[in-house]
């Protein structure tokens, strides 16, 4: 999962580059997961592509429920003149509920960019997200949940959702995909 993160990142960055046109300046923004437990915590990608380094990082927003952890930058190819200059965040709440991950602002090249809102789901899991199993004679405790969209989807269409699975920390499985843990 560490490399699928940005390889998802820098597919969606070149896919939009395709046509070879110059790209407007736009800071866009992804959530790795939605969904959250309290005190869990999730990847923000913030993104621009410019022939030009932003000479300073986005401003992180004034949030209560949220709190925002810098882990670094990068530069990803582009094209041959431009360069997506990544920036990364962790966010966590403790604070259940539905919020929102409020704007981040860059100011590049005289004007001020703004990122999307996006949206952040935290709750606790359910008890009947628990199970049991024996694993080498002991027994071990595990958790799952499948998070949908709030709006219920309309007959065929296709929605996004988000499958975890919380495994015991003595089995050192930093992140994993289900396909890796089958």
């Amino acid at each position: 999962m560490n490399v699928f993160l940005p390889a998802l990142v820098c597919a969606l960055i070149l896919t939009g580059s395709a046509d070879g046109k110059p790209s407007s300046k736009v800071l866009s923004a992804w959530l790795g997961s939605s969904y959250l437990l309290p005190g869990e915590e999730s990847e923000l990608w913030l993104t621009i592509t410019s022939n030009t380094r932003p000479l300073q990082k986005p401003r992180v927003p004034q949030t209560e429920a949220l709190s925002f952890k810098f882990l670094g930058d990068t530069i990803l190819p582009h094209s041959i003149d431009q360069r997506t200059y990544a920036y990364r965040y962790l966010v966590l709440s403790y604070q259940e509920g539905s919020h929102i991950i409020p704007p981040f602002y860059l100011d590049h090249e005289g004007a001020q960019l703004a990122s999307p809102p996006l949206k952040l789901n935290v709750k606790p899991l359910s008890e009947a997200a628990w199970f049991s199993t024996e694993i080498e004679g002991e027994s071990c405790s595990f958790a799952s949940r499948i998070s949908l969209p709030e709006k219920p989807p309309f007959e065929g269409e296709a929605v996004q959702a988000e499958a975890k699975i919380y495994i015991p920390a003595r089995f050192q499985i930093e992140k994993a995909s289900i396909a890796e843990l089958a």
